[in-house]
C-alpha cells in the first residue's frame, strides 16, 4: 500500500469511529458503499471513515474498487498535527510564526481551490464510472468538461498534473470499456430498434384490426336496412385500411352486388308500372265520357297567369337588377305628410321609405322655374309611388324617368325627348286563327280556301272573316273520296293560299289611344313597324308612352285568356261512299217487326233470283275491294238476273 495508506494504519482510531467497538457484520463491499454515499452527500470525513474501515476489514475486493478505495482513501486524509496534508498524503511543514501574510494566504488560496477542484473531480469521476455502461459518450462527455475546468483553473502546475492524471486515467478506462463493449452495444441498439418497429407494426395491426371491425358491424346494420349505398361506401373506406383482407374483399363485391341487383329490381319495376299504365290509359280512353266539359278553375287560370309572367314583361329590353328593383317601388304604396315642404326633403323621404336611389335633374328643374326647395304640399296614405309622383310632381311641371340605375326626377321636356327603342312580341295578337266555315256542299271544308281569322280592327273589335273553301265529294259521283286516298283518281275543289299576319291593326290601336299626337304619322317623334320575322313590334317612344303599351298590351292579353274557340266540321256522305271505302253496314239487327227493308230489296225478292243470286255471288270472305270508280260485281249481277231484285241486290253491302 501507498504511504498514505500505511500512514493511515499506524495512525490510532478515534474513540468516535465505527471501527472502535464490537465487530460488526458488515462486509468491505458494504463499508465501500456506505462511503460512495457519504461523499455522494458531502460527508468526506464520514466517507473516509467507511474507506478505512473496509479497506482495515481485511476483505478483497475486486481490482476497480481496490484502485478507487486506494484513491479515496489518498484524497481524503485528513490533516494531522505535523502539517498541512497535500495530495498523496505528502506534509509540508506549517508557516513559522513572522512569514509573510502574503505568501500565507496565497497559499491558503491553492489548497482551497485544491480542495474544491479535487472533490468536483472525484465526482466526476464517480458520476462516469456509474453510467459508463448504460451511456459511455456521457460519461466521456462528463471527463472532459471537468478536465476543461481543471486546465482553466489558476492552480500549480504540479497539483493541476495530479488532478489531469486523474480524470485522463479514468477517461482511458472508460474509453477502452467502451470500444470493447462497442459491438455489444450496436447490437443492443439495433434489438431495441427492431423491437420498437415491431411494436409499432403490431400496435397499427391492431388499430386497423379494431377499426375494420367497426366499419364491418356498421356495414352489416346498413346491408340489413338494404341500404346499399351506404354500404358500398363503408366497404370503400374498408379497403383503403386492408385492401387484401377477404373480409374487405368481401364487403365490397357483395355491396357492389346488391346494390346493382336492386337497381335492376328497380327498373323492372318501373317498366311493368309504365308498361301497366300505358296499356291502362289505352284502355280508360275507351270509356266514353258522360260528365259535362268543365272549364278549369280559378287556380288552374292562375298558374296559367304566372306562366305567362315568367317571360318577363311584354317588351324584351335588357334591364339592370336595380331597374328592375326600381320599377316594381314603383307600385309599392307609401304615405306622405308634408304641406309647404322643399321638394329636397320630400324626396328623401320618399327615398328612405323604399330604399331606391332617386336624383333630382337640376338642370331640368331650371328648365321650368323649379328648384330643390319648391314647395311641396301633399297628404296621402297607402298609394302607389307611382301614383304620388305624379300627383306631385304635375304641378311643377316635372316629371320622372328610370335612367342609369337610378329614378331620375327631371323636366316634362327633357322627359318627352328622351326617345327609347323597345320590342314588343306580338305573335298571338297578330297571327290569325284558323277556323273553317261549313259550305252547302254534301262535305264540308276538309280543306279551307281562307283561313277564318279573329283579327284586331282599327277599332280595338274582334272582327272574324268567313271562309268560302269547299271540299264536295257529290252524291253521284263515282270517284267518290279518290281524292282523299292515295292511288285514287278523285279530285277535290282546294284553294286558298298562306296565312296573312296583320300589324295594322295593332299598330293603329297603338297610335290611336296611347298619345296620339306623338307618332311620326302627324309630325310627332314616335314610330310603330312590324317585324315579320320575329312576329314583333319595334317601337320608339318615351318611357311614359312604353309604360302605356305594356300596360295596354297585357290588358289585351288577360281577354284573350278567357277566349276559347272551337272549330267544328260536318261532313255528308252518301251510302256508296261508305261502300267504296269498305265499311260494313249489314248489321243484323233482331227486332219484332222483321228484316230491314232497303230500296230494290222487295223488288229482288219479287223477281227471283237476281237480286240472290248477286248478292250471293259476291258475299264469300277474302275478296278484294274494287278499285275506286268501279261498279260492284254483286249490284251488276243482281240487274242481269232481274231488274228491281238486281238493284237489291247491288244495294246489300259486301261482308269483308
Amino acid at each position: 500500500p501507498s504511504e498514505g495508506i500505511a500512514r493511515a494504519i499506524r495512525q490510532p482510531a478515534k474513540p468516535t469511529d465505527s471501527a472502535v467497538g464490537p465487530p460488526t457484520r458488515a462486509t468491505a463491499l458494504d463499508l465501500y458503499n456506505q462511503g460512495l454515499t457519504h461523499l455522494k452527500r458531502g460527508d468526506r470525513e464520514a466517507a473516509y471513515r467507511a474507506f478505512l474501515d473496509s479497506f482495515r476489514s481485511g476483505e478483497k475486493l475486486d481490482r476497480v474498487r481496490s484502485q478507487q478505495l486506494e484513491d479515496f482513501l489518498r484524497e481524503l486524509s485528513p490533516r494531522n498535527a505535523g502539517g498541512t496534508r497535500t495530495a498523496a498524503a505528502e506534509t509540508r511543514p506549517l508557516q513559522k510564526p513572522g512569514t509573510s501574510d502574503a505568501i500565507a494566504v496565497a497559499q491558503q488560496k491553492q489548497g482551497l481551490l485544491f480542495d474544491s477542484l479535487r472533490s468536483r473531480t472525484l465526482n466526476a469521476v464517480f458520476k462516469a464510472r456509474q453510467i459508463k455502461e448504460d451511456n459511455p459518450d456521457k460519461a466521456l462527455q462528463t471527463l472532459d468538461e471537468m478536465l476543461a475546468v481543471v486546465n482553466t483553473a489558476t492552480l500549480d502546475k504540479s497539483l493541476s498534473d495530479r488532478l489531469k492524471g486523474q480524470l485522463t486515467s479514468a477517461r482511458k478506462e472508460i474509453a477502452r470499456e467502451r470500444d470493447l463493449r462497442a459491438p455489444q452495444v450496436a447490437q443492443t441498439k439495433r434489438n431495441r430498434e427492431i423491437e420498437a418497429q415491431f411494436e409499432a407494426e403490431q400496435q397499427h395491426k391492431i388499430r386497423v384490426e379494431q377499426e375494420i371491425a367497426e366499419l364491418v358491424d356498421k356495414y352489416n346494420e346498413f346491408f340489413r336496412d338494404r341500404r346499399y349505398e351506404e354500404a358500398e361506401m363503408i366497404a370503400r373506406q374498408a379497403r383503403e385500411l386492408d385492401p387484401h383482407k377477404p373480409v374487405v374483399v368481401t364487403m365490397f363485391q357483395k355491396a357492389i352486388f346488391a346494390r346493382r341487383n336492386e337497381i335492376n329490381e328497380r327498373r323492372r319495376e318501373d317498366v311493368d308500372a309504365s308498361l301497366w299504365d300505358a296499356l291502362n290509359d289505352v284502355e280508360m280512353a275507351m270509356v266514353f265520357p258522360q260528365d259535362d266539359y268543365a272549364y278549369p278553375g280559378r287556380q288552374e287560370w292562375a298558374d296559367l297567369v304566372k306562366r305567362r309572367k315568367r317571360f318577363g314583361r311584354p317588351d324584351n329590353r335588357a334591364r339592370s337588377d336595380e331597374e328592375m328593383r326600381i320599377e316594381k317601388s314603383l307600385n309599392s304604396p307609401i304615405s306622405l305628410h308634408f304641406d309647404e315642404t322643399p321638394l329636397k326633403d320630400v324626396i328623401d323621404e320618399i327615398r328612405k321609405q323604399v330604399e331606391i336611389n332617386i336624383v333630382i335633374d337640376k338642370l331640368g328643374l331650371e328648365e321650368v322655374g323649379a328648384t330643390t326647395n319648391s314647395a311641396v304640399s301633399i297628404d296621402l296614405n297607402g298609394i302607389k309611388l307611382k301614383s304620388i309622383l305624379n300627383l306631385m310632381l304635375e304641378p311643377l311641371d316635372l316629371d320622372y324617368t328610370i335612367q342609369d340605375d337610378v329614378l331620375k326626377i327631371t323636366s316634362k321636356m327633357r322627359q318627352q325627348g328622351r326617345l327609347i327603342t323597345a320590342t314588343y312580341p306580338v305573335a298571338d295578337l297578330v297571327v290569325p286563327l284558323e277556323i273553317g266555315v261549313p259550305s252547302d256542299g254534301s262535305i264540308s271544308s276538309l280543306a279551307p280556301e281562307q283561313p277564318v281569322t279573329p283579327a284586331l280592327q282599327a277599332d280595338g273589335q274582334m272582327a272574324v272573316r268567313s271562309s268560302s273553301a269547299q271540299f264536295q265529294v257529290g252524291a253521284n259521283s263515282p270517284a267518290g273520296l279518290a281524292g282523299v286516298l292515295p292511288g285514287s283518281g278523285m279530285q277535290t275543289e282546294v284553294s286558298g293560299g298562306p296565312r296573312s299576319i296583320n300589324f295594322d291593326a295593332i299598330s293603329g290601336l297603338i297610335t290611336s289611344t296611347i298619345d296620339p299626337g306623338s307618332w311620326d304619322e302627324i309630325g310627332g317623334q314616335g314610330s310603330v313597324r312590324g317585324h315579320e320575322s320575329t312576329l314583333s313590334l319595334v317601337i320608339r317612344a318615351t318611357q311614359k308612352v312604353h309604360d302605356e303599351i305594356a300596360d295596354l298590351l297585357e290588358q289585351l292579353r288577360r281577354l284573350q285568356d278567357l277566349q276559347v274557340t272551337i272549330e267544328v266540321r260536318q261532313i255528308s256522305v252518301t251510302d256508296q261512299f261508305y261502300e267504296r271505302i269498305g265499311i260494313d253496314f249489314d248489321w243484323n239487327i233482331q227486332d219484332s217487326i222483321g228484316g230491314p227493308r232497303f230500296d230494290g230489296g222487295t223488288g229482288g225478292q219479287q223477281n227471283g233470283g237476281g237480286g240472290g243470286g248477286g248478292n250471293n255471288q259476291n258475299s264469300g270472305p277474302g275478296q278484294p275491294l274494287p278499285p275506286f270508280g268501279s261498279v260492284i260485281g254483286g249490284g251488276m249481277q243482281g240487274q242481269t238476273g232481274g231488274g228491281q231484285g238486281g238493284g237489291g241486290g247491288g244495294w246489300r253491302r259486301r261482308r269483308r
